[in-house]
């Protein structure tokens, strides 16, 4: 197959997207032998991607300097030039799962690609700074070349950047391999344009002995740690060797592990793994105090970071379960935040957010079992169940303007008090198609505080893109529709009974993009790209002008 990627980048201006890139990144790429590409040996040795800096055993893995060069973008052996490797149509792989990471203090756009690499572009000019190899990729490089090859993912994974300000005057990058193998690696971007294999840091997607160590599909989190100062936060993820949910404390400096903690969840006939992490500064002081969780298995976990261990007795938080009583996996990461809102009931209190479902075998996408949103209270105790929430409906899906729209049911006067939280079964016309969210939770502060979340309805199979899905918008701490305006749903610029259904406002937009993507406020504008490889937009209502970005899903620096 082709399989050959592209990043592109458009300005946004007050109505939209430019309709031409500025730049596109696939055809910037340096001549094979130009580009700044490095990587580690098994051993630990720091080196330039080259036939001569590798070890025996990754040249056994490449089998000759042409496959290497191959991998580095030289063409010349390829079938259409007379030799016999892979025909490609650019030399940049394929990009899925890897959501490019922008640092603004060097203008600078990481992204995983599936060409065994994760990339660091100028965000300016679009052409590569340097790029890295990790070890879990050596086993499988070779196929790259074949001209049999099909598909399989190599670098698919997530990735977090320190604010050096913080961290010691070091940007520490760490990514994983997502979907591509086990584990994660760290480098030292502070100064891309210059990168040497000395920023090489550490490299932990080749661990055998780490049994609990599994494929890490969301994103790791840095955070300034109770009694550690700033470590890498991370799940274990899904298919580890021990299947059990287990919450990693990493020195994103070394590599060191220096602390897991096991949920105990899991189990060779019961599979499990820890989702993507939020993190929560419980007294103000800076120091992230505790961390919630999700796993396959439905539970929603508490850790006290400050004594590495896991919070309540050990016992999780939420056990996420539907109507018929069936584990509702967490795969995406949840957010915790304070209640700010000035009379609400539960003022001042911490609230969990998180989804459901999951999609990551073959097997998912048929998958039409009932998942759900859901805001949970902690108030220091594990809470009981549904019975404990308040329950939330999701109105019928019409079409206004061209979009299929939803509403969520209204809140009444203080019908939270005595509540834990809330919860809405992701039902469309009160039937199960197989929605699910699996993505990050979006705190905005508009005209009043909203969470949004991106929802996906899939068709297909795993690798065929297709399905559709809504951005949601709902007050947090109700989870019930917002009482103002915020979707421009027909996109005149104005806020009014047009935007509306019945009177009631719109909280559900379908953008026709196939499933999307997590969106990504900017002044008054929401992006999300989908499984078509579309670009959607909607405006939303902030109540005032705001410039730059507007929401935000983790309470640390990004």
């Amino acid at each position: 197959g082709v399989w050959t990627g592209e990043l592109l980048a458009y300005a946004v201006t007050p109505t939209g997207i430019a309709p031409t890139p500025s730049w596109n990144a696939a055809s910037l790429l340096p001549a094979a032998n130009l580009r700044n590409i490095f990587s580690m040996t098994p051993g630990g040795t720091k080196i330039e991607f080259t036939w001569s800096q590798l070890d025996s055993t990754q040249q056994t893995q490449l089998t000759s300097p042409a496959v290497l060069d191959y991998l580095r973008g030289n063409q010349s052996q390829e079938q259409n030039h007379g030799g016999s490797f892979r025909n490609r149509e650019g030399r940049l792989g394929d990009i899925v799962d890897s959501s490019p990471a922008y640092v603004k203090a060097t203008d600078t756009l990481f992204v995983g690609a599936n060409d065994g690499m994760l990339h660091a572009f100028d965000a300016s000019t679009g052409v590569e700074r340097f790029a890295y190899v990790p070890l879990g990729a050596y086993p499988y490089l070779k196929q790259l070349s074949d001209p049999n090859y099909g598909h399989r993912y190599f670098v698919d994974g997530e990735i977090a950047v320190s604010d050096p300000t913080k961290t010691g005057g070091h940007a520490y990058l760490v990514a994983t391999l997502g979907r591509g193998g086990k584990g994660l690696f760290g480098l030292d971007v502070t100064n891309p344009g210059s990168f040497q294999k000395t920023d090489v840091l550490w490299d932990r997607t080749v661990d055998a002995g780490d049994l609990d160590m599994g494929f890490i599909l969301g994103k790791p989190v840095i955070a300034k740690v109770d009694g550690l100062g700033w470590r890498v936060i991370t799940g274990n993820g899904v298919n580890s060797s021990n299947e059990r949910a287990v919450l990693y404390i990493i020195d994103p400096a070394t590599g060191a592990i220096d602390a897991k903690i096991d949920t105990g969840a899991g189990s060779s006939t019961q599979s499990n793994g820890l989702s993507s992490p939020a993190v929560y500064d419980v007294d103000g002081d800076g120091d992230m105090d505790v961390a919630y969780a999700g796993d396959q298995l439905g539970n929603l976990w508490k850790f006290d970071l400050t004594n590495r261990s896991l919070a309540l007795s050990g016992q999780p938080l939420f056990v996420a379960k539907n109507g018929s009583g069936q584990r509702q996996p967490i795969s995406g990461p949840p957010l915790a935040i304070k209640n700010t809102k000035a009379g609400d009931p539960h003022f001042g209190k911490t609230f969990v957010f998180f989804g459901t479902g999951r999609y990551l075998t073959n097997a998912d996408p048929n998958d039409k079992s009932v998942q759900s949103w859901y805001g949970l209270i902690d108030e220091g105790s594990p809470i009981g169940g549904r019975s404990q929430l308040r329950q939330r409906t999701i109105g019928m899906a019409t079409t206004q303007s061209g979009k299929l729209v939803r509403t969520f049911s209204k809140a009444s006067a203080n019908d939270m008090a005595g509540k834990q939280g809330w919860y809405a079964d992701l039902l469309t016309n009160n039937v199960a198609e197989g929605e699910r969210m699996i993505g990050t939770q979006t705190f905005l502060q508009a005209i009043k505080p909203v969470l949004m979340a991106s929802s996906r309805i899939p068709e297909g199979d795993t690798c065929t893109p297709g399905g559709r899905g809504y951005l949601n918008a709902i007050d947090p701490f109700t989870g019930a529709n917002l009482d103002f305006i915020f979707f421009d749903v027909n996109d005149d610029g104005v806020f009014n009974t047009a935007d509306q259904r019945s009177g009631d406002s719109i909280a559900s937009i379908d953008l026709r993009v196939g499933m999307p993507t997590d969106p990504m406020c900017i002044g008054n504008q929401c992006f999300v790209t989908g499984s078509t490889g579309n670009l959607g937009r909607v405006r939303i209502n902030l109540g005032s002008t705001f410039k730059g970005r507007v929401s935000w899903r983790e309470i640390i620096i990004d």
